[in-house]
């Protein structure tokens, strides 16, 4: 090949590599939560989006309801689940 072709070559590969950027790796704390909120319910994911963006709105949020609670104790068990199936456990990933 001619130095002419390696550079159109590599001209395209910096342009392809634009449009397709590669993703950041994850941490596996960041896995495990990916993963673990893919286990929860649709109704359980709206109750927690809407729990976050009340905090984040600066809404201090004095009492938990009951179905806030149970959608927050749903993606805790789905969390400590897909911990203990990565072979970690809270405790190694809390020490992180």
């Amino acid at each position: 090949m001619t130095g002419d072709t390696m550079r159109r070559i590599q001209s395209r590969i910096q342009k392809l590599n634009r449009l397709f950027p590669t993703k950041p790796s994850t941490t596996p704390e960041e896995h495990i939560r990916e993963m673990a909120v893919k286990r929860l319910s649709d109704e359980d994911l709206m109750v927690l989006r809407r729990l976050i963006l009340s905090r984040q709105a600066g809404r201090p949020v004095l009492e938990v309801t009951e179905r806030e609670s149970r959608a927050l104790e749903a993606y805790q068990l789905a969390f400590a689940q897909e911990a203990a199936r990565a072979g970690y456990t809270l405790k190694t990933l809390r020490s992180r």
